[in-house]
């Protein structure tokens, strides 16, 4: 299905929302009830695991790192989850990267 520039949407219209799942229950009192996605929806995202070691990361705070990427790159790729020597950290703006932190991130498998 395509859509144009003055296409609206109609009671009954299914919208599919991806991303953390805090946020999209944000949206669902702007679009609705959740309800089960159709049969034929085939949506695949990995889990990917990364040590921080590349010295443009680390020192830097999780929002310069995405100020400083480019949207197409960062598109559809969600952090999951932080650790530093085996705890679990908060995922905050503010959080500064060190060496050998371990991120774990959702994406579609292109990316």
């Amino acid at each position: 299905m395509s859509f144009k520039k003055d296409d609206t949407l109609q009671p009954g219209d299914m919208v599919i929302v991806s991303g953390l799942r805090a946020r999209v229950k944000q949206l669902m009192s702007y679009f609705g009830e959740e309800v089960d996605p159709p049969r034929e929806l085939e949506l695949i995202e990995e889990y990917r695991h990364l040590i921080v070691n590349n010295q443009r990361l680390i020192n830097h705070t999780l929002k310069t790192i995405k100020q400083e990427t480019q949207m197409p790159i960062r598109r559809g790729v969600y952090l999951t989850e932080v650790k530093r020597a085996g705890e679990v950290l908060a995922i905050d703006p503010q959080l500064i990267l060190k060496k050998a932190m371990k991120l774990k991130s959702q994406a579609p498998p292109k990316i």
